[in-house]
């Protein structure tokens, strides 16, 4: 699949226009057609104005893998911050894992 492609499969499946986008890059919506259809070859600048304004969302390396036909990134992942526990917080866990291996075992 070509990069285009990719690039009309992942504005239609997100239900954007191709007449948004050419607002948004700052292009006639005819030129912006033109690239989704493999009229005219798509500019590297407009690829990496596109990463740029969808940054979490595309993977580079299916964009340009002719293999790939998915260019829509896994979301990253949410990490929690640490939070401190007190130290009878701490022993009432401990009780608690205590009491299930109890029962378990």
């Amino acid at each position: 699949m070509e990069i285009y492609q990719k690039v009309k499969l992942f504005f239609q499946e997100k239900g954007i226009k191709s007449k948004e986008i050419a607002e948004k890059y700052g292009v006639a919506s005819q030129t912006m057609s033109h690239y989704l259809t493999g009229v005219n070859t798509m500019p590297l600048a407009f690829v990496v104005w596109l990463v740029n304004e969808y940054p979490h969302e595309i993977d580079l390396d299916a964009l340009f893998k002719e293999s790939t036909t998915n260019i829509v990134c896994d979301p990253p992942a949410k990490y929690h911050t640490k939070t401190a526990l007190s130290r009878d917080s701490k022993a009432k866990i401990l009780a608690r894992i205590g009491k299930i291996l109890d029962e378990e075992m």
